[in-house]
This record gives structure tokens, sequence and C-alpha cells, in this order.
């Protein structure tokens, strides 16, 4: 019993298993290969952080909310940190104080990064 709890609790921790499928929460929050959104989308350039809330949702921050105006509650946005790109719902909003812009959920960030870094610098494209 131990063995398969320990077993457990290093798959969960593994930076590798946000990759592993979840069909019970669809396409979102996963690498967007295939999920492309239309590159004239606008953009605005922040910081992301993660909290734990429901896979693939996010919740805006001020400046976010600002640039999509009052219909940003379950918008599809595109978020970027270098290279790599995934897919979120924004559902929630929060304070987020200075240049940070959404939050998202942990698994969605430990796409962009490692959630032990907390930040990451990211644009999100709406």
């Amino acid at each position: 019993m131990r063995a398969t709890l320990l077993l457990a609790l290093a798959l969960l921790t593994h930076p590798g298993f946000p990759w592993l499928p979840d069909e019970a929460h669809g396409p979102l929050a996963r690498p967007e290969e295939s999920m492309a959104l239309p590159v004239s989308r606008k953009g605005i350039s922040g910081q992301a952080t993660w909290y734990r809330w429901r896979p693939g949702e996010a919740a805006a921050g001020p400046r976010l909310r600002a640039a999509l105006g009052s219909r940003w509650r379950g918008r599809l946005v595109r978020v970027c940190a270098g290279e790599s790109c995934l897919r979120v719902r924004l559902t929630d909003w929060c304070a987020c104080p200075g240049e940070r812009l959404v939050d998202l959920d942990r698994r969605a960030f430990a796409l962009l990064a490692f959630p032990s870094r907390g930040v990451v610098r990211v644009t999100v494209i709406y």
C-alpha cells in the first residue's frame, strides 16, 4: 500500500504528468499542437502564476479583463511562454497585482514552467 502511494505521489509531482491524457476535461490545458487560434489576434504581456483550480480554467487579472472588456468571462485565450503555448478558458477573476495577468491552474502552469518557479513571463493572445 505504501509503495502504491509513493508511486502515485511520484507520478503526480513529475514534470511530465500534465502531458498525460485527461479525457474528462477535454482539450483544455494541453499543448496546443492542434488547437491553433487565428494569428491575427491581439496580445498582452505580463506574468502568470498558478493556483489550485479546475484543469483548463484560469482567473483573469485586472489588466487582462480591461483588455478583453466586459465579455471576458468564458472566453478562450492562448497563453504563451517562449515557444510553449496552451489554451485556457477564463472562468474566474483575481486581484493579480503588478504585472500579473492571469492565474492558471497548476497543470496548465506546469506546461509552461515548473510550478516551483511560481511565476512565468507570458503573452496572452485573445
